[in-house]
């Protein structure tokens, strides 16, 4: 970046005065490099030019018109060539500081996790021989002295010319080995040195996994001697006299070895381990070639372990017969505890069968006065019904006694005024039926005229709620409804079921409710792959995938989301908004919810229609009322 800054500005100091405007044309990674208020300074003095010294501008010297010269064709294309390569090697850099990142990232991943371990060891390139020379490198830093110890075997490389050779002597042989005289114990040597089993003691301490080393050495010592006894004799017989094979074996010699110890009370941990400790020293003892000497000890000392043994048994026997005669005593406590708890439920639950039965009694002779009391009641008004009865009986058989008094008096008075009673009767009675005529007319008249008033009212209701484009109030029309009602209940009612806000703000009308439909049903189909605890990611698949369904046409049969909108929008169109609610309101979910306000506008609709409908089938029932 800061050679390509440089060799722009070495070739305007190169250049004369009057050449300064082809630096215009400069390619765009050099102008861009170049910030502002940004100085840059060469490694080297440019080389002394050549170029005249511009004179000093005076006053009276005139200054030519400066024309820009186009710049050549070779400049550019060294620019961009330039410019090219500072793009390749910024991005060449950029893609091994990342590779490097990378790569150690993963390293310090694979000696942190086992899991990244096996993936970077496996698949990445040269990733396991970096990962062992930094898990080499810590161990020499946790253990700097692991490669300085003096008794690591030195492995000599084998020579890959030279051949194996296997000595003739070499192996087993079928004769029986010899055995050496036996050392004496008395000499002096390192089993007489207490400094060399205090080092043994120390050793034995620091390592608890070489414990078992002098067994293991003793043994294979053992071992190496028997073979080498087996060796010697069978190269001299064989040197002697040659092999028959039809000649009998000689029997073999006995060795004299300790027999190890052995116990019936193997399963005792203690002894167990008692036993195998004696054993190892035993084994010890018997490598030696003068085991013999310590056979009276290891004797004594069997009786010993065995009186341990025993007594360990009979320890735990005890301890086993103590436990139990404590989980006997457990077991009675527990019987006893278990019948003294039997006992106690069985006197609470007859002190509650009694307390029950008692109730029982109690509750039983309240409802049986209870019952009498009721059977009184109803025997005294059975009685006054009757007695009522009777009284009414002889009310009307005192008036129908009258009337008929009344009536042969009339015949009487007829009979003897000629019947001039009777004419005047009837003169009466058709002038109070002309008077009844009259009133009932006049009656009929004015409940027409406030029924039709009524129909007139309902009517401006009805085009002002249905035949207007927008929401428009309709409170002066109600209110004029409700004063020609003259305190009609049904009709207060009927008008106190219409929510407020539809009559003082309007309600919306059947265009307006068609188009929101619409607009409401984009947003459902958007909605309808929703679950009801959906989350951003599902909002936004659900977004994406209602972009892609196929929208049904004609009548939809189903329960989904899509044939619920074919079904309400055609009932809509048909003018049915009641059906067209009642399918919107069978939506669930986030479709429900979205619809919510669409439904809250019909529903007060079709609260106006059916208060107006309400009012007008009370206005034709008083007219059926009147004729």
């Amino acid at each position: 970046m800061l050679r390509s800054s440089i060799a722009p500005g070495r070739q305007l100091l190169s250049s004369p005065a009057r050449q300064r405007i082809p630096s215009q044309w400069l390619s765009k990674a050099g102008a861009r490099s170049r910030l502002p208020a940004q100085r840059f300074f060469a490694d080297s003095k440019l080389p002394p030019t050549d170029a005249p010294t511009p004179a000093t501008p005076s006053s009276q010297s005139v200054v030519p018109p400066q024309i820009p010269t186009k710049p050549t064709e070779q400049g550019t294309t060294s620019h961009l060539d330039d410019a090219n390569t500072g793009r390749f090697r910024r991005f060449l850099l950029y893609l091994i500081l990342t590779s490097g990142f990378a790569y150690g990232g993963g390293v310090f991943m694979a000696l942190k996790s086992d899991n990244f371990h096996d993936f970077f060891t496996e698949y990445v390139p040269y990733g396991e021989e970096c990962v062992l020379y930094f898990e080499e490198r810590d161990f020499y830093r946790r253990f700097p002295n692991a490669s300085r110890h003096s008794n690591r075997i030195q492995v000599t490389p084998r020579e890959e010319g030279k051949p194996v050779t296997i000595p003739s002597n070499s192996g087993l042989s079928w004769t029986v080995a010899k055995e050496e005289p036996a050392s004496d114990v008395s000499k002096s040597g390192p089993h007489n040195s207490a400094k060399v089993h205090d080092a043994q003691t120390k050793t034995e301490a620091a390592k608890p996994e070489d414990r078992n080393a002098p067994v293991i050495k003793a043994k294979e010592d053992k071992a190496a001697k028997s073979a080498k006894k087996e060796e010697k004799p069978a190269a001299k017989e064989e040197e002697q006299k040659p092999v028959s094979l039809d000649a009998p074996r000689q029997p073999a010699v006995a060795a004299s070895t300790i027999e190890l110890l052995q116990t019936k009370d193997g399963d005792e941990p203690v002894v167990q381990q008692l036993v195998k400790t004696f054993n190892d020293i035993v084994t010890v003892i018997s490598a030696d070639e003068n085991s013999s000497k310590y056979s009276a000890p290891v004797a004594k000392a069997k009786e010993e372990l065995l009186k341990i043994g025993e007594t360990i048994t009979a320890l735990r026997d005890e301890a086993k017969q103590a436990a139990q005669e404590e989980i006997n005593k457990a077991h009675a406590t527990f019987d006893e505890s278990a019948r003294e708890l039997i006992r106690r439920f069985e006197d609470m639950r007859n002190a509650e069968v009694a307390q029950f039965r008692e109730e029982f009694e109690a509750e039983r002779e309240k409802l049986a006065l209870a019952y009498q009391d009721k059977i009184k009641v109803e025997l005294q008004r059975a009685q006054a019904l009757a007695e009522q009865r009777l009284q009414n009986e002889l009310v009307e058989q005192a008036i129908e006694l009258n009337r008929k008094y009344i009536h042969e008096v009339k015949d009487l008075v007829e009979r003897e005024r000629e019947g001039r009673l009777s004419k005047l009767n009837e003169l009466t009675a058709n002038i109070s039926e002309l008077e009844s005529l009259t009133t009932g007319w006049s009656n009929v008249i004015d409940t027409n005229l406030k029924t039709q008033q009524l129909q007139v009212a309902v009517d401006a209701v009805r085009s002002v709620v249905e035949r207007s484009e927008t929401s428009r109030p309709f409170v002066r029309e109600l209110v004029a409804v409700k004063e020609l009602a003259a305190d009609d209940p049904v009709v207060d009612a009927a008008i106190a079921s219409i929510n407020p806000t539809a009559y003082q703000r309007g309600i919306p009308s059947p265009t307006q409710i068609i188009e929101r439909f619409r607009r409401v049903a984009g947003e459902v189909r958007k909605a309808s792959l929703l679950p009801e605890d959906a989350g951003i990611a599902s909002h936004a698949a659900s977004l994406v995938l209602s972009k892609v369904m196929f929208k049904k046409d004609g009548l939809a049969d189903g329960d989904d989301v899509e044939s619920i909108l074919l079904r309400t929008e055609n009932l809509l169109e048909e003018g049915n908004l009641d059906a067209a609610a009642r399918e919107m309101n069978t939506l669930q979910g986030w479709a429900k919810i979205l619809s919510k306000d669409w439904l809250g506008d019909v529903r007060r609709v079709l609260e106006v229609k059916q208060a107006l409908e309400v009012i007008e089938t009370e206005a034709r029932l008083q007219c059926l009322r009147v004729e």
